[in-house]
């Protein structure tokens, strides 16, 4: 534990917001000092070393990024938004960068990659990875990538060595019920290494610590339901198979570790989108609702129903700085539930409309939605190389 000013909590915290949270900080005047005098505790409880970069970009040095070999380790970088923001502010035009696109072909089982270009640089935050050219970057071996000062020589995409020392984070197959567990394990050591916080968010919204605590637990434990899902586990299960990795048939699985080959093209897998399946889900899920229940049936109508909105929206934003409600709003199901395209609309509609009733939602959600990306992470993240 390290004591820390106020001013680098106020950093760290915003580290951990996305865009379309920062949008809901600008619409609610006081909910910012709210949230962060519901935080600052004065120690940074490792939170650098835990903390998932959700408001970064991924980007690579490439003039024809069409011609990446993907197969050598192509290097990338995840620079902060506001940095490549800033940085090449005075120099992008449009179409000079470009974004990184999949398209999976269900009938063939391929994915086809292309690179659209860009027209405004305010885009690239909603790109999961985008290529910068030569004349807006440049890349020097002593100092590493230099963004905004262009390169005398066109940018030569840059591999890494099989043999090379490197430390990089990757999942490994891992089971659903697994995942739960050390989630959960995570979760209840940061809410115990941050009592200040979690009293004075129970002061804020006149809710008792045990039930935040219980709700908590109930977040970290499901959050990942929606790859429950059959597509989502048997397109998981198909390709473990492809790649002849062992795996227990009859457990859910939650990560895959990827496949590596020397001399082969890699396989690659689809898999559907779990976090608004998943919001759904436990709203229609009977053992579920009723665990809600019993936790807050002493809590009036309307602080309930801020929990259960901020619990969603915080599974809707576990892996992004805005809800994932998918464009694609494909039927699912999971367990004996159908998840019909009608359903999204009517999650969009409750959580749109909820959520400006009252401030207690959003100052719920930002603390349900932190310490979830925190433990998330920290179960999941694996050391290889």
């Amino acid at each position: 534990m390290y004591g820390i000013t106020y001013q680098k909590e106020l950093d760290f915290i915003e580290k951990t917001l996305g865009d379309y949270e920062k949008e809901i900080l600008e619409n609610f005047p006081n909910l910012e000092h709210k949230i962060l005098s519901c935080w600052y505790s004065g120690k940074l409880h490792h939170a650098r070393e835990l903390i998932r970069d959700i408001d970064a970009i991924s980007l690579i040095l490439a003039d024809q990024p069409e011609k990446i070999d993907w197969n050598k380790n192509p290097q990338t970088f995840s620079i902060p938004t506001n940095t490549v923001l800033g940085r090449l502010k005075e120099k992008f035009a449009p179409g000079v960068i470009k974004g990184y696109r999949e398209k999976f072909d269900e009938s063939t089982g391929n994915i086809e990659v292309k690179w659209e270009p860009i027209e405004e640089l305010n885009k690239i935050k909603s790109e999961a990875l985008i290529a910068i050219p030569s004349t807006l970057a440049s890349y020097s071996q002593d100092i590493g990538l230099i963004l905004g000062i262009p390169s005398d020589k066109p940018a030569e995409i840059i591999y890494e060595m099989k043999n090379k020392e490197k430390i990089t984070f990757k999942y490994q197959t891992e089971y659903l019920d697994d995942h739960r567990a050390r989630t959960k394990a995570e979760g209840k050591n940061l809410i115990n290494d941050n009592p200040v916080s979690l009293k004075k968010i129970s002061k804020s919204v006149g809710i008792d610590e045990n039930t935040i605590i219980r709700i908590m637990e109930l977040l970290f434990e499901h959050h990942d339901d929606g790859k429950l899902s059959e597509k989502w586990q048997t397109q998981a299960k198909n390709y473990l198979q492809k790649i002849g990795q062992k795996f227990d048939p009859t457990r859910a699985l939650a990560h895959l570790q990827s496949e590596e080959k020397e001399n082969e093209k890699t396989e690659k897998v689809y898999l559907p989108p779990h976090s608004a399946p998943g919001a759904i889900y436990l709203r229609k899920n009977n053992n579920f609702v009723k665990k809600f229940k019993d936790i807050t049936e002493n809590l009036p109508d309307e602080k309930k129903r801020a929990l259960i909105c901020a619990f969603l929206m915080a599974i809707l934003s576990h892996h992004t700085g805005h809800p994932q409600f998918e464009k694609k709003e494909e039927p699912l199901r999971i367990n004996s539930l159908e998840i019909e395209p009608s359903h999204y609309s009517d999650l969009k509609n409750f959580i749109e409309n909820c959520r400006n009733e009252d401030i207690t939602v959003m100052l719920l959600y930002f603390y349900m939605v932190r310490y979830l990306r925190l433990a998330d992470q920290k179960a999941t993240e694996k050391i290889g190389g």
